[in-house]
C-alpha cells in the first residue's frame, strides 16, 4: 500500500491522504506535550476522525491530566448532570452498573453516596479498577463516558462491552464526541474535542448508531449534547473550552487555580459563562440503547 493511503478502522474504506481526503496538523491540548503535533484525517465515506502517528499509551497517559480530577464541588455537579442523563437513558436504582473506562472511579464513589449502590467500575488503566473478573459477569447497564474514542480499536471495544451487557434488556449508554459536527479546522475544536493525541478515532452518530442496532441494539435515547452542558453558571463545554483557548489552550488549565481575571478581561467568556448551555453545538452525543 502507498504511504499517503490509510484505511478507516470503522468501515474499512481507503482512503488517499493528498487527495480529497481532510487533514489538519492538530496541537496537543495537553500542556506536557503542547509543542507536539499530531495528523487528523476524516474518513471520506463514514466521517470518522483519526489520529494518523501511532502512539505509546504508557508514555502519554503515564500522568494523564484527567487523572487529576478531585471530588470538588465542580466535579458533583458535573457527575450529578451525568447521573441524570443516565436516568432518563433507563438507568434505575436497583440496577447493576458497569462504569466501563471509570478512570479513578470519583464517578463510582458518587452514583454508591446516592444510592445506587450495585455501582461497580473497569478500567485497565487504573491499578484500582484493573481487574478483568469483572468482565465475567453481566451488568444491567453499563455506561461509558468519554472512553470509545481513546481506543485504538473502537470496533474491537464495542465487541467487548455488548457482551458484558444483560441479554434481553440490558442497557448500553455511550457519551463521546460527534465526528460530523467536528471540524478540523477549528481552533476551538482543536482545543477541545479533537483532544490529542488521546482521542484517536472519533466515530460519527449514524455510524455509531449503526453499529450498536447491527449488534442486537435498539436505541432508546439519542441526545446531542454532553452531559457537562449544564444551565448552571459557567458550568457548559463552550465556556470550557473557550476558557482553555484564552488561557493557554490546555487542558490543565482548567485543573489550575481559576483565574478570575481572564474572564472579566474577556467579555466573551462572561456570556458563554451565563448563555453557553443554549448555544448547543452539538458536538457531543449521549446514546442509550437496549439489548434485544
Amino acid at each position: 500500500m502507498e504511504t499517503n493511503s490509510v484505511t478507516c478502522n470503522i468501515c474499512n474504506t481507503t482512503n488517499q491522504l493528498d487527495a480529497g481526503c481532510d487533514t489538519a496538523k492538530v496541537a496537543s491540548n495537553v500542556r506536557q506535550f503542547q509543542e507536539e503535533q499530531f495528523t487528523v484525517w476524516r474518513c471520506t465515506e463514514c466521517s470518522s476522525l483519526h489520529s494518523l502517528e501511532d502512539i505509546d499509551y504508557d508514555y502519554y497517559y503515564k500522568d494523564y491530566v484527567i487523572h487529576r480530577q478531585k471530588m470538588d464541588c465542580i466535579a458533583r455537579l458535573l457527575f450529578s448532570s451525568r447521573l441524570h442523563q443516565l436516568i432518563r437513558g433507563g438507568l434505575l436504582e436497583h440496577h447493576a452498573i458497569l462504569d466501563f473506562g471509570c478512570g479513578n472511579g470519583n464517578f463510582i464513589h458518587f452514583l454508591k453516596e446516592k444510592g445506587y449502590v450495585n455501582a461497580k467500575g473497569y478500567d485497565p488503566f487504573s491499578s484500582h479498577f484493573a481487574d478483568q473478573s469483572i468482565c465475567a459477569q453481566k451488568f444491567d447497564i453499563v455506561t461509558s463516558q468519554d472512553v470509545i474514542e481513546h481506543t485504538p480499536d473502537p470496533v474491537n471495544f464495542l465487541d467487548e462491552i455488548v457482551t458484558l451487557v444483560r441479554r434481553p434488556g440490558g442497557i448500553l449508554a455511550i457519551g463521546t464526541p460527534d465526528a460530523e459536527h467536528i471540524n478540523l479546522h477549528n481552533h476551538l475544536d482543536m482545543v477541545g474535542q479533537l483532544h490529542q493525541p488521546y482521542h484517536r478515532h472519533i466515530i460519527g452518530a449514524k455510524k455509531l448508531i449503526q453499529m450498536l442496532e447491527s449488534r442486537g441494539f435498539r436505541i432508546d435515547r439519542f441526545e446531542q449534547r454532553s452531559y457537562v452542558d449544564t444551565k448552571l453558571p459557567f458550568i457548559n463545554s463552550i465556556f470550557t473550552f473557550n476558557y482553555m483557548a484564552s488561557a493557554d489552550g490546555t487542558l490543565d488549565s482548567i485543573f489550575d487555580p481559576i483565574k478570575l481575571n481572564l474572564i472579566y478581561r474577556f467579555p466573551k467568556l462572561l456570556f458563554y459563562g451565563f448563555f453557553g448551555y443554549f448555544l448547543n453545538q452539538k458536538k457531543d452525543i449521549f446514546i442509550a440503547a437496549t439489548a434485544i
